[in-house]
């Protein structure tokens, strides 16, 4: 049984020669980069807060300094990902403020006797499907809805195949670091609230400015209708993807793939 997956259907359509390794060969490429394992890292940690409730995040940590000493990084690599996450984290206390037990929750929908859809949501909620993207920068309006699209419309078909519920979804951005500042003391001062102190250094006026962080700053929000169009888009993609698939499972060797 061959599971399809958003990912997977991308790298149909843009990667064949992975493809055929993953999915053919079943060779695996070690994927090691400091973006997917912190991206890894901090899905493991939002879904502890939702399922037990909890914050804490040194195991986590250890867990990412072990993966970049296994890969021999350098010690300001590893030291630069620590503060990331810790920073990722810090942010996510502010968006992630509810829990669901439907966290990383996997749904897997048969299509035919060879392949499957596999969905896995970051948070599944009782009206709509949420997943969460940590980013350097958020994304504009119109790309978003573009470049997510697709796995949204997944994970609704496949939410509604699997209960015939109909729901909506959302992709939540979350910035990676903390919210970038004015350098010019004037400007800090003036993004204060008027009952804090405004006295001290450029730094110490920084570090109070950090304590009045809010969501908006860190965090960007967007929703996805649903639509039942995705009745024939969805089976559309899907047996478009089978096609593929079985065409490069029928090749002989990875020097038949073009």
């Amino acid at each position: 049984m061959t599971n399809l997956s958003n990912r997977s259907i991308n790298l149909l359509k843009n990667d064949n020669v992975t493809w055929y390794k993953w999915y053919v060969l079943w060779q695996r490429e070690s994927e090691f980069q400091t973006y997917f394992v912190i991206g890894a890292i901090f899905a493991e940690i939002i879904e502890q807060y939702h399922k037990k409730w909890e914050r804490e995040i040194d195991r986590f940590v250890t867990k990412l300094k072990s993966q970049f000493m296994i890969n021999n990084c350098t010690e300001d690599e590893r030291e630069k990902a620590i503060t990331q996450l810790h920073e990722l984290v810090e942010n996510a206390k502010l968006v992630v403020i509810d829990r669901t037990e439907h966290s990383e929750f996997e749904s897997i929908i048969s299509i035919d006797s060879d392949y499957s859809l596999k969905c896995k949501y970051d948070a599944l909620w009782s009206e709509y499907v949420e997943d969460y993207k940590s980013v350097t920068s958020f994304s504009k309006e119109d790309e978003a809805m573009e470049k997510y699209a697709q796995q949204i419309k997944l994970y609704q078909w496949s939410e509604y195949k699997r209960t015939g519920n109909k729901i909506k979804g959302k992709i939540t951005e979350i910035k990676k670091g903390r919210p970038t500042l004015p350098t010019k003391k004037e400007e800090l001062i003036a993004l204060l609230p008027e009952w804090v102190d405004n006295t001290g250094t450029v730094a110490d006026i920084r570090a109070r400015l950090y304590l009045y962080v809010n969501k908006d700053q860190i965090s960007k929000e967007f929703w996805f209708e649903r639509n039942d169009s995705i009745l024939e888009y969805v089976p559309n993609l899907l047996r478009k993807s089978i096609i593929k698939a079985n065409y490069l499972k029928s090749l002989q060797s990875l020097d038949d793939v073009l």
